[in-house]
């Protein structure tokens, strides 16, 4: 499953960012979802599942939410950790969204 959403995400990703204009509008949606996300939390604590890009930054990859047992950081250290399995050559983390 997780399998299959990466690559989803990927082939429309692909798509969107083919055209600059819209890769500036992904850019202005994501910065208003981060915005969004940090003073309105869907439950007790959100996470950001990151991977460090080549510029040496941390990039918010999925927004995890909404996971009641076990919690929301429980549920993205298993996505860092098939992440890390699958690409080992790669940094991944999560952090607090809000």
């Amino acid at each position: 499953m997780v399998k299959l959403m990466a690559i989803g995400s990927l082939v429309i990703s692909g798509l969107w960012l083919s055209d600059s204009s819209n890769a500036q509008e992904l850019e202005a949606s994501i910065e208003g979802l981060v915005s969004y996300v940090e003073d309105n939390p869907i439950g007790d604590q959100d996470y950001w599942f990151q991977m460090l890009n080549i510029a040496n930054q941390w990039d918010n990859m999925i927004l995890v939410f909404g996971y009641g047992l076990g919690g929301d950081n429980a549920a993205c250290e298993a996505i860092a950790g098939f992440a890390r399995e699958n690409n080992p050559s790669r940094e991944f983390r999560c952090v607090p969204a809000n």
